[in-house]
């Protein structure tokens, strides 16, 4: 199964935690090759140790220079890429009144700017090698409906949404897919304390119609499914995984 991925390239930023690291091991096991693009490299390389396949570059997304010199490296080392996943964001709370300028751009500019700039370099790259691409952005069930002081993270889960239709739109006479994953609320091992202790992530499993939240595991073989040629004629979704989450209404 998914035998089209044995030969090919994947970028996940954001790679070295949560959901993103979840993707990496899925995706060592399908893929010849597997970059990773992140700030953390201990955990960066941590990762490339553990598998053959699994290679580190450091990446800062809000830097245009550290994309500039990332995608670099990436065709020098790797000549192309036939998976991008964009992964990799950052959500710092604060209600809307209390947001500072300096928050708001700083989410921006690595979840939504820094998305869309290294995108459009790597996409120019599948382009030219005339490579069939994928490119799967994680949203958020936060690119539908908002959460209390999140303004900055809403927004740009907001702007992912609909980059993802644009660039389906675009880049469809490529025969590059471009599609989106929005999870809804996801333990990974960061969060799993907040799940077992925080009356805010406790109570999220009575919203939840399955009783429980997701696990990293939901959204990476979602990932691959997207990634492989089984979802040739899946073009600008978003996808949401959230166990019902944003379909229930609760009257309790």
């Amino acid at each position: 199964m998914f035998k089209d991925l044995h030969f090919k390239t994947a970028l996940i930023t954001g790679g070295s935690n949560g959901i993103g690291e979840e993707m990496v091991k899925k995706f060592a096991q399908y893929t010849k090759t597997v970059i990773v693009g992140d700030k953390d490299r201990e955990k960066g390389e941590i990762l490339s140790k553990l598998f053959n396949n699994v290679h580190y570059i450091e990446l800062n997304l809000g830097s245009v220079n550290s994309i500039k010199q990332f995608v670099q490296k990436v065709t020098n080392l790797y000549s192309h890429v036939d998976i991008l996943i964009n992964n990799a964001a950052i959500s710092k709370g604060d209600s809307f009144l209390e947001t500072s300028f300096e928050k708001w751009k700083e989410t921006i500019d690595i979840n939504l700017n820094g998305t869309f700039y290294l995108s459009q370099l790597i996409v120019k790259e599948m382009i030219n090698h005339e490579i069939d691409g994928k490119v799967i952005n994680i949203a958020s069930i936060n690119s539908f409906a908002s959460e209390k002081n999140a303004s900055p993270y809403v927004a740009s889960k907001g702007g992912i949404n609909q980059l993802t239709k644009s660039m389906a739109t675009d880049l469809g006479e490529y025969s590059i897919n471009v599609n989106a994953i929005a999870p809804g609320p996801i333990k990974t091992d960061t969060k799993r304390v907040y799940f077992d202790t925080d009356p805010v992530y406790t109570g999220i499993k009575r919203g939840v119609p399955l009783g429980r939240p997701g696990a990293p595991e939901d959204i990476s073989f979602l990932a691959i499914y997207l990634a492989s040629n089984k979802s040739n004629f899946i073009h600008g979704e978003t996808i949401v995984v959230d166990g019902g989450f944003t379909s229930y209404i609760r009257q309790d």
